[in-house]
């Protein structure tokens, strides 16, 4: 459903067409659904590729990112997996981590820059050999804004019910409705978890079963 059609929904659910709930804070609650559903959920990955660059060790993240899954260097062909390990570790091991080097890295870490807020990928040690889109992420990240309401909400489809209700629940706390919050919320969080269930089960459950063939003797 585009957000027009989620908002109708809404206003469904409410018995109502327009007034007390406008159409601008409708828009905001469905997109603050959308939001806690991806970083509840992480039902959303990608793939980011950046050249890998000698003498340098940490990189700027993409500004969706929620949680990074994996990282790998080496280029088309000759992908590697890295390492997870903390900043706080590299200290731990050694005080002048950072001034090691070596032809690739084999370990990557994530921390935020204190300064300017961003989210950075580092890794370790230094590269001495420079590959051009040599440093792949995969990460989970957050979907985009719903511009208008031709938008979509940009989360699998069968999650656009559980915005609706994020947005009910947020209808009702405004509404000063107490009871009638707590049943949306509980309503919410049900959906959330069956969701959470549904994007956890392991792939090869669905697939069939091979039997092997057998025969009386």
């Amino acid at each position: 459903m585009n957000r027009g059609a989620l908002r109708d929904e809404v206003f469904a659910r409410l018995g109502e067409s327009s007034g007390f709930f406008t159409n601008a804070q409708l828009n905001q609650w469905l997109q603050d659904g959308v939001d806690d559903l991806c970083l509840a959920l992480e039902p959303l990955v990608n793939q980011s590729t950046t050249n890998l660059l000698t003498t340098t060790n940490e990189y700027a993240l993409p500004s969706d990112l929620i949680s990074i899954k994996r990282v790998s260097q080496g280029g088309s062909g000759a992908w590697k997996n890295l390492i997870e390990t903390k900043y706080e570790t590299l200290f731990d091991q050694d005080e002048d981590w950072e001034d090691d080097t070596a032809t690739s890295p084999t370990h990557w870490y994530w921390r935020v820059n204190p300064t300017s807020g961003v989210d950075i990928l580092g890794v370790f040690p230094k590269p001495t050999t420079a590959v051009t889109s040599g440093l792949r992420i995969y990460y989970s990240y957050r979907a985009a804004t719903m511009s208008a309401d031709s938008s979509t909400t940009g989360l699998p489809l069968w999650l656009d019910r559980t915005v609706v209700l994020y947005a009910l629940y947020r209808c009702r706390l405004k509404d000063r409705d107490e009871t009638r919050a707590a049943v949306a919320a509980a309503e919410y969080r049900a959906a959330t978890n069956e969701a959470a269930r549904k994007l956890q089960k392991h792939r090869k459950s669905h697939a069939p079963q091979l039997v092997p063939q057998a025969r009386n003797y």
